[in-house]
C-alpha cells in the first residue's frame, strides 16, 4: 500500500526525464545547441528551454510568464472578479515584471552561437532502448512501452512549503505530461508530428513571408512585419515571446501549440504521519482557468500565422484532461 503521508513527497512519481522523451520514437526534439546552426531569426526557437541561450532570449522581453501580471490579472479587484486564487493575487508580480522589463535586450543575438563550434563531432545520443514498441497494441492510447534502467532514480524532495512542492512536481512532471500528449495525438492523427519548441519570438515572425493565401485572416503577408516594426522600432515597445510546451505540427501544414498545467496532489497537513498527505481530487473543473487564457493566446499569436489552435492539457496524479482553445486575434 502506497504511503500517503509523510515528509518528504515523491514528486518523481511515474515521471520520465526530458532526455528520455527526446528519444521517444514518436517525438521530434530540438539539436543540441552545440550543433544548432542560426541562418536566422526564425532560428532562435529551436533553442532548448532552460538553456543559457533561451534564458538569454528573456532579456528584457515580455514573455507568457510575466503577461497576466502586466495585464493586471493579479491584482486584488481583478483577480478577485476573475476567481484567481488567493495564493496567486498580489501587487509584486507586475513589480517583478515591470524592473525585467527595464531590462535593454541586445541590439542583436550574435552572442548566442557565435562560441559555437559546428564542425564539432555528433553529441553522442541518449540509447532509445528505454522504449519498446508493443507487440500486440491493446486498448491503451501508447504504442510504445516505457523500460528504463532499474536504477533509475526518483526525486525525493523534503520541501519546506506547499508552493515548492507544487513548483517541483510541475517541473518532473512535464516530460510525462507530454509523453501524454504524444500518444493521444498520435491515437487520433498518426501523420501529426509533436515537436519540442524553445521561444517562439516575435521578431522571428517579422520574416514570415510564404503564408498561403487560403489563410483568410491572414493575405497580407507583411502583417507581423509592419506589426513589429511598429511596436518596437516606432513605439519602443518590448520585445514579445512564448515558449510553449511543445507544437503539433499537421501534415496540411498547420500547427497547434501544446501547454501543460501540472497539479500536485500534495497538500499540507500537519500530522504524527508527516507534514504532506496526497489528496487525489475526482471531481476536477471543466473549465479552463481565467488567469491561462492570456497566455494561451500569446503563445498562439508568437507561434505565426499558421496557428488557429492550442492543446492545453491539465495533468494530475490520476489522469489528465485535454481542452482545445481557438484563436482568437480581437482578444
Amino acid at each position: 500500500q502506497p504511503q500517503t503521508r509523510g515528509d518528504m513527497p515523491n514528486v518523481s512519481w511515474r515521471s520520465i526525464s526530458i532526455d528520455h522523451l527526446r528519444s521517444h520514437p514518436l517525438f521530434h526534439p530540438l539539436p543540441h545547441p552545440d550543433l544548432l546552426a542560426v541562418g536566422a531569426l526564425q532560428d532562435l526557437m529551436k533553442f532548448r528551454q532552460h538553456t543559457w541561450q533561451w534564458d538569454a532570449l528573456h532579456q528584457g522581453r515580455l514573455t507568457t510568464s510575466r503577461l497576466s501580471a502586466v495585464l493586471g490579472v493579479y491584482e486584488s479587484k481583478s483577480a478577485s472578479f476573475l476567481g484567481v486564487p488567493k495564493s496567486l493575487q498580489g501587487h509584486s508580480k507586475v513589480l517583478s515584471a515591470f524592473n525585467h522589463l527595464r531590462q535593454k535586450p541586445p541590439p542583436h543575438w550574435n552572442h548566442l552561437y557565435q562560441s559555437q563550434t559546428l564542425s564539432m563531432p555528433p553529441l553522442p545520443e541518449l540509447s532509445p532502448t528505454v522504449w519498446q514498441e508493443k507487440e500486440q497494441q491493446d486498448s491503451q492510447l501508447a504504442k510504445y512501452s516505457y523500460c528504463p534502467s532499474p536504477d533509475t532514480e526518483n526525486a525525493v524532495y523534503k520541501k519546506n512549503d506547499e508552493l515548492e512542492v507544487r513548483l517541483a512536481w510541475g517541473e518532473e512532471q512535464e516530460a510525462t505530461a507530454l509523453l501524454n500528449v504524444i500518444n493521444y495525438i498520435h491515437s487520433v492523427d498518426a501523420t501529426a508530428k509533436v515537436k519540442e519548441v524553445g521561444m517562439c519570438t516575435f521578431e522571428g515572425l517579422s520574416e514570415v513571408r510564404d503564408v498561403p493565401a487560403n489563410y483568410l485572416d491572414f493575405r497580407d503577408t507583411n502583417m507581423y512585419y509592419e506589426i513589429f516594426h511598429r511596436i518596437y522600432h516606432e513605439e519602443g515597445l518590448p520585445l514579445i515571446g512564448a515558449s510553449p510546451d511543445g507544437l503539433i505540427e499537421r501534415q496540411d501544414g498547420t500547427v497547434e501549440v501544446v501547454e501543460i498545467k501540472c497539479h500536485s496532489p500534495f497538500i499540507m497537513g500537519g500530522t504524527e504521519d508527516g507534514r504532506f498527505s496526497v489528496a487525489f481530487r475526482k471531481h476536477r473543473g471543466h473549465t479552463i482557468p481565467t488567469w491561462h487564457i492570456p497566455q494561451i493566446m500569446m503563445e498562439m499569436f508568437c507561434a505565426g500565422p499558421r496557428c488557429q489552435s492550442a492543446l492545453l492539457m491539465s495533468f494530475y496524479a490520476e489522469g489528465a484532461k485535454i481542452f482545445r482553445i481557438l484563436r482568437d486575434d480581437e482578444v
